[in-house]
């Protein structure tokens, strides 16, 4: 069988089984199978246009099968959007129709939006073929729209590639602030971002203006600020024609500017007002209806070939009528296939679409705008290498210029920001008459807009930064006072800057001055000068209290030497005394007038005083052996008063307080815990350094939730004993320390940086900050800023790094040992009083008893004495008597011999005759005191002195006369 014969029987089988098929089915007999479409077109000549395209598509077997043809209901749009949408329900539902071609313009907007809803509520896939608004690609209101022509939002693609062709490095945007200037301000971003490799160039200022306002100088003069003259421009017709008369009044067409502008910026008014040299993005093929037209019937066509060869046929077709909330089951297969298809050699280039529907592979004019009038000079194709510019050396420039322009003017005046943050940037209130108390202050303003003061380290660098380079500045205080973090923006995954480095990278401010620490993620997205200050981490905490003075004094030594000690010198004072005591040689010779061996008072005398250096008057061993001894005790007192003189002048001097913790690595530090609580500030770069290091992910993660929003919350938290330690950088928290003597840091340095001057990415003036600051330090400028602001609140007497001078509080043990002598020496002498006091007491009382005694003898010596001689007396006077007695017995004899009677005669008789010395001597027997006893002797303290004085009773004398 040859190849024709081959070719015909397979051709007859297909048309008998063809035959069969449809005899079977009992369907008509032509060979075709009509898809329905619908279209709701802006005119009579684009109906035309499709009626053409149809009849041409339906001719070519290469995309639609030979059995199926397309057929279309057309109508043109109503401007009334509800018109539209009853049009679309009554009059192409109804045809079953499989998708719905929508045109679109200006005054057909709203008509256009209500056809795409309606179709999508039933999910009848519509294609657009001129509407370029970024709405149509939210999927939420038009979930079946899907277009020929790209999005406006498209040309930032056109854009970046053009700018980076030219090697640009800064732009400003400037666009309308509705949807479509959203979403090409957006796209843009997210380029950059997902691109940074390729993309060399970043967005000085993006400004966004209100659609039909008719004044846009304020927004141009926000961009002449800018250092960027690279404009890029999205606006409608009338908002163009406005912008460019502005842009020549403020000279901003001048040589130096290039202005880049899209499709809408360059039609009608606005192409007679446009500045000359200006680049203009068009879309290629973007007004050639009957091309789109004929692109999206192939669309169609294409979409409905994969949506057979899938699950087509064995699914149901569209709905019939808008009475039913019910959509067609497969509509989203159908759309899908349509989204899915390719077409490589479409009437505009090749057709393509994203996932949303909207075309990737556009292509796009660049033109020049020459004496009133665009020349293209380049293209733009989706490739690696988009952008082609034809005869660069053909460019005509704004002003005439030949050259394409460097991108960027060097602005003398900044936008400053700053933070909150002693001593580098003090914030207080004006006075009344708004002026400022110190005269080196500098007016900013706070976010609320209110006139403060604003002074410091950071401030006056500002002030002689701005003299040398010659810019002015404005001042102003961060709106969230952090110094800034990469975070996300409400729990979304969208992130952005916040603080200082917000301010700069959202364009707030050019510059920013404050204690802004240079780290990785920071120099991403900004330039920073060399280190204005080099600093690292440090541990802030509570200095501790050292409440035992005395311990100091006896620190040097521990306990059990002191024992030891104490116990020496007066073992040795013993054995001296006992080398002394038994020695021969230590008692002095006969004749010779030199003191004896010294005691054991005078030996433990000289041990102290050899102890402690002073001079020895007395009592020194006179014995070689024991005069050995004290040499031997001598050069150990030597030894120990000098270890205790060195280890006291190390303990006083350079001795540190103890902290709570030692540094970073202390156990508690790495090993967080409830009882002890430490911080950092949120949104700063010590807390991005703890996130960053794995090592230190345990700290983050203890201190995330007990971070404090600025320095000074935390250092009030921590004398408020509410955290144990504060984590921040090393030079404010000398300062504090310096400035609090309660408080005191902790450790050595970690995490070490420096603070820098933070511009804008790529900024010129980086490299001229960075020279200047570099030339501070050399000339000891920074050496005064700290001698000014930071070393000037030093009221506590000296640092932790360097030798303390003594104070009353070291020296106190000193002066409580000395205190402690004196009590006990008035003690010693108030014992020595009592004693002595009683000493006298009893000596007086024995003198009184022994004079007592000797008076007593004597008076009874006297007593008995004078009884001896009364006895004598009256033995004699009895003797007398008695003689007298018998001779006048005898004389009585004889006178009664004589006549007297009886011895009473005779007494009576002798009492006229007894001597007048005996009857005074009786009289004054019974008038005699009695012997003294010893109890009238004790009566009274006075009676000793005259029983002293007192004589005996009876004098010899007194007795003889007496007697």
């Amino acid at each position: 069988m040859t190849v024709m014969d081959s070719s015909m029987y397979v051709q007859v089988l297909a048309f008998i089984l063809l035959y069969s098929k449809y005899h079977c089915l009992g369907v008509a007999s032509y060979p075709a199978e009509t898809i329905m479409i619908g279209a709701m077109l802006s005119s009579d000549e684009e109906n035309t246009e499709l009626q053409q395209a149809i009849r041409d598509l339906n001719q070519n077997n290469r995309i639609l099968p030979g059995r199926y043809e397309l057929n279309v209901t057309s109508i043109v749009m109503d401007n009334n959007p509800i018109q539209s949408a009853l049009t679309v329900c009554e009059m192409l539902i109804p045809k079953q129709v499989y998708a719905v071609i929508s045109s679109h313009t200006k005054e057909l907007y709203l008509s256009s939006v209500s056809v795409s809803y309606t179709c999508g509520f039933y999910h009848i896939p519509v294609i657009g073929i001129s509407a370029r608004e970024s709405i149509f690609s939210d999927k939420d209101i038009h979930k079946s729209y899907l277009r020929t022509v790209p999005p406006y939002s498209h040309q930032a693609y056109v854009w970046a590639d053009i700018v980076d062709a030219f090697g640009w490095k800064q732009v400003v945007v400037m666009t309308t602030n509705d949807q479509d200037g959203r979403s090409i301000l957006t796209l843009l971003r997210r380029t950059l971002e997902e691109h940074a490799d390729l993309y060399k160039f970043e967005i000085e200022k993006a400004i966004q203006f209100k659609h039909g306002e008719t004044n846009m100088t304020k927004y141009l003069v926000e961009a002449k600020t800018c250092q960027a003259t690279v404009v890029l421009l999205y606006a409608s017709e009338q908002d163009a024609t406005n912008i460019y008369n502005d842009a020549h009044r403020l000279n901003m067409t001048r040589a130096g500017y290039a202005w880049i502008v899209t499709e809408q910026s360059i039609t009608g008014n606005a192409l007679q007002f446009a500045p000359e040299g200006l680049l203009a993005i068009k879309l290629h093929g973007g007004t050639n209806t009957s091309a789109h037209i004929s692109d999206a019937l192939k669309v169609v066509a294409k979409g409905y070939h994969s949506y057979l060869q899938t699950d087509g046929p064995t699914n149901s077709g569209p709905p019939q009528h808008c009475r039913t909330d019910v959509p067609w089951e497969s509509g989203h297969i159908f759309y899908k296939n349509m989204v899915e298809a390719i077409i490589p050699h479409g009437s505009i280039g090749r057709i393509e679409f994203d996932s949303s529907g909207d075309m990737i592979a556009a292509d796009y004019k660049i033109e020049n705008l020459q004496n009133g009038n665009l020349v293209q000079i380049g293209s733009w194709m989706a490739g690696s290498d988009p952008v082609d510019i034809h005869k660069p050396n053909s460019i005509v420039w704004p002003g005439g210029a030949r050259t394409p322009p460097v991108g960027f003017e060097i602005s003398n005046h900044f936008r400053v920001v700053s933070i909150k943050s002693h001593p580098f940037t003090y914030v207080d209130p004006t006075l009344d008459d708004g002026s400022c108390l110190e005269d080196d202050a500098l007016e900013c303003t706070d976010h609320e807009g209110n006139a403060k003061c604003c002074s410091g380290f950071c401030m006056d660098l500002l002030v002689k930064l701005s003299t040398k380079l010659n810019f002015t500045f404005e001042v102003h205080l961060v709106t969230d006072e952090n110094y800034g973090a990469y975070e996300r923006i409400n729990g979304t995954n969208k992130k952005t800057w916040t603080g200082l480095i917000g301010e700069l990278v959202n364009e707030r401010a050019d510059m920013i001055v404050a204690p802004l620490t240079i780290n990785q993620e920071r120099t991403k997205v900004m330039d920073f000068s060399k280190p204005y200050k080099y600093q690292g981490l440090a541990i802030l905490i509570k200095r501790p209290i050292n409440t035992n003075n005395l311990s100091q004094v006896v620190r040097p030594f521990e306990t059990k030497l002191w024992i030891v000690i104490f116990a020496s010198i007066h073992l040795v004072a013993v054995i001296l005394y006992l080398l002394d005591r038994f020695s021969p040689f230590s008692r002095p010779k006969r004749n010779q007038d030199e003191p004896d061996s010294c005691n054991i008072s005078q030996a433990v005398w000289f041990t102290w005083s050899v102890m402690f250096n002073s001079g020895v008057g007395e009592g020194t061993p006179r014995s070689f052996a024991a005069r050995v001894l004290g040499v031997v005790w001598a050069g150990f007192a030597m030894i120990i008063v000098a270890s205790y003189t060195a280890n006291l002048a190390a303990y006083l001097v350079l001795d540190k307080p103890k902290g709570g913790i030692m540094g970073i690595n202390d156990a508690r530090i790495r090993n967080p815990s409830a009882s002890f609580k430490y911080a950092t500030v949120q949104r700063s770069s010590v807390e991005t350094y703890f996130k960053r290091q794995v090592e230190l992910s345990s700290m983050y993660l203890f201190m995330k939730d007990r971070n404090y929003k600025n320095a000074q919350d935390a250092i009030d938290a921590l004398k408020r004993d509410e955290i144990q330690a504060f984590i921040w950088d090393s030079a404010m928290l000398d300062y504090e320390a310096a400035r609090d003597c309660s408080l005191v840091t902790v450790g050595e340095l970690f995490g070490r940086s420096g603070f820098g001057i933070g511009l804008r990415f790529n900024s010129p003036w980086t490299y001229k900050m960075s020279l200047k600051i570099l030339n501070f330090h050399e000339n000891g400028v920074m050496e005064e800023l700290d001698s000014k602001w930071i070393r000037r609140h030093n009221i506590c007497s000296r640092s932790d790094d360097q030798p303390r001078t003594l104070e009353m509080s070291s020296m106190g043990g000193v002066f409580i040992l000395v205190a402690g002598g004196l009590v006990f020496s008035c003690f010693c002498i108030w014992v020595e009083i009592l004693y002595k006091r009683k000493q006298d007491a009893k000596k007086r009382q024995l003198d009184l008893a022994r004079v007592a005694v000797e008076n007593w003898r004597s008076t009874v010596k006297v007593r008995l004495n004078f009884q001896a001689k009364l006895q004598e007396l009256l033995t004699k006077e009895r003797r007398r008597a008695g003689k007298m007695l018998n001779q006048v017995s005898q004389s009585s004899a004889a006178e009664k011999h004589n006549g007297v009677q009886g011895p009473a005669a005779l007494e009576k008789e002798m009492d006229g005759t007894m001597p007048a010395c005996l009857l005074s001597r009786r009289s004054q027997r019974s008038k005699l005191p009695p012997p003294p006893t010893a109890a009238s002797r004790w009566n009274s303290a006075g009676h000793s002195a005259a029983m002293q004085a007192r004589q005996p009773l009876y004098g010899e004398f007194e007795l003889k006369e007496r007697v």
